[in-house]
């Protein structure tokens, strides 16, 4: 007996889904958890900043407007699938103040035949107000109405910060998945259950409208964002050459 296409998509939706909906079960009425999974997004940026080949320069981070931490699973029988939760900052235009992390979803289809799975963490810095519609509710993906292109590192030589065009810059220690690359066809939208169990606030109030309250999980994820903006790599000392002995 054949099955139908529809029940084999079906099928495969659901055996790929499923790890991402349990994950996502887990976090839904515990604070605690969720406050694991700011940590997590935290020590990910820890690490991300400590291999240079990766590191987000100071003075890039200190121009973008907001941030994003975005964990995803990848995984596809068939047809392929990705979904991802992760963590989402702005900056006051007024005073520059960071907002508390706001939880935000990723959730996209992809074609093609897949089989087995992957994981990656990426952080996404945006820079203008395009590269902030993926917050505002606007339905912005990138590839699709905002453009996101692999940001430059503090290993990759010399450059203007002021003279970066791209709305959305993107960092991530995938092995190289980024490189040079857009990334395409993503969307991010509130996770709202897990803002209202964490904050009792929505997205855009957290983000926009100073209605989510300090943790300290979320005070220590703000503090190495600022302490990663200031932060100046200073080339090491320059030697003088050694004059020989007169003969």
């Amino acid at each position: 007996m054949s099955l139908g296409l529809p029940v084999v998509l079906s099928l495969a939706f659901s055996m790929v889904a499923a790890p991402s909906l349990v994950h996502a079960q887990a976090f839904k009425k515990d604070p605690e958890k969720l406050d694991m999974r700011i940590r997590n997004s935290t020590d990910y940026l820890v690490a991300l900043q400590r291999n240079r080949s990766t590191r987000i320069p100071a003075q890039i981070l200190a121009n973008a407007r907001g941030l994003i931490i975005i964990h995803q699973i990848k995984a596809g029988l068939g047809i392929g699938f990705q979904a991802g939760n992760g963590l989402a900052t702005v900056r006051d235009p007024r005073t520059g103040a960071w907002s508390p992390p706001a939880f935000v979803a990723n959730v996209e289809g992809s074609y093609g035949f897949q089989i087995g799975g992957q994981k990656s963490d990426t952080v996404l810095l945006l820079m203008d107000d395009r590269g902030m519609e993926l917050l505002k509710g606007g339905g912005a993906k990138i590839g699709v109405n905002v453009r996101a292109t692999a940001g430059p590192s503090s290993a990759g030589g010399e450059f203007k910060a002021d003279t970066i065009k791209e709305p959305i810059l993107v960092y991530s220690d995938a092995g190289g998945l980024y490189a040079g690359a857009a990334i395409e066809g993503g969307g991010i939208g509130p996770a709202d259950k897990a803002n209202a169990v964490y904050y009792g606030a929505s997205m855009r109030e957290i983000l926009f409208e100073g209605k989510g309250h300090w943790s300290e999980a979320g005070k220590e994820m703000i503090e190495k964002i600022i302490q990663f903006s200031r932060e100046v790599e200073v080339a090491p000392p320059v030697q003088a050459p050694v004059t020989p002995p007169a003969q």
